[in-house]
């Protein structure tokens, strides 16, 4: 019932023009912001920002950072893709990069094989399956055509990202996208109690903060390269990839953002989304 009386609003405020104002005002912002940007740095990658089929800006972020370093053999992994049409690596396929989507959950993975049942086994290969640290490298092993150098990493699976990632070892990827919590700023190393059965509750008790993940992955030999405006997607790049087109600031200090939700509105979704057929 409160999901039905939610929606006769929100159609409600559409009809009133609220949707379109609040849309446009996030966009000023976002615009601002940008701006400001430019003014300080032209190759901070929020400058490059856009959205296709991702949730805010990554889709830009990702065509920017590969421009930069180059492509090897369009390949791509992705854990926590929900039901795939709003995830970091649907507009890849688009271009016919081929990967593995992960998802745990049972109800996400049959929308997947309904919706995209035509890049199934061509494109993209889908695993109904927990990736925690104890099945994770058994997951990855041997997928995407035995490569291990894949051009792309992204996970974003609430709780236990942290602790999964740290755990990856079979595969080495050129770039990685994860989640970050940005309840902790910029500079304060946390991370969650790892906890393989818990389930996460919707609060700002998740992950790790953006230094816990730049320290961790620089062991792993990446470095931090930006973040997404919306403060949710840290991006990181192999240090043998990075060049002269970077910042060389590698710091969570420099490329922290803050979380800023309302700005979601302005690359929400006017229209159902849908990826068409292709060969």
């Amino acid at each position: 019932m409160k999901r039905i009386i939610l929606k006769i609003l929100w159609h409600i405020a559409r009809y009133l023009r609220i949707h379109a104002i609040n849309r446009n005002l996030a966009f000023q912002n976002y615009l601002y912001i940008l701006s400001e940007n430019k003014k300080k740095n032209e190759k901070i990658l929020l400058n490059y920002g856009y959205k296709n089929f991702s949730q805010a800006d990554e889709d830009g972020i990702l065509e920017e950072i590969f421009k930069r370093i180059g492509i090897s053999n369009k390949t791509f992994i992705e854990i926590g893709v929900q039901d795939g049409f709003e995830c970091n690596t649907l507009h890849l396929i688009n271009q016919k990069w081929n990967g593995m989507w992960i998802e745990k959950e049972k109800k996400y993975c049959e929308k997947i094989y309904k919706n995209f049942d035509f890049l199934i086994n061509k494109y993209l290969e889908v695993i109904n399956d927990e990736a925690n640290m104890e099945n994770i490298n058994d997951l990855l092993k041997n997928k995407i055509n035995n490569q291990n150098d894949i051009d792309l990493l992204s996970i974003d699976i609430g709780l236990n990202t942290y602790h999964v990632l740290k755990k990856i070892s079979s595969i080495n990827p050129r770039v990685i996208i994860v989640e970050y919590n940005a309840k902790f700023g910029p500079s304060a190393e946390w991370i969650i109690e790892y906890d393989k059965k818990a389930d996460w509750d919707k609060s700002n008790y998740f992950g790790a903060s953006l230094k816990s993940f730049e320290r961790m992955l620089k062991e792993k030999n990446y470095l931090l390269v930006g973040c997404n405006v919306i403060g949710v997607n840290a991006f990181f790049v192999r240090s043998d990839l990075i060049n002269e087109k970077f910042i060389k600031n590698y710091s969570s200090e420099y490329h922290y953002q803050n979380k800023k939700e309302f700005l979601l509105k302005a690359f929400e979704n006017e229209n159902n989304v849908k990826i068409g057929r292709f060969e």
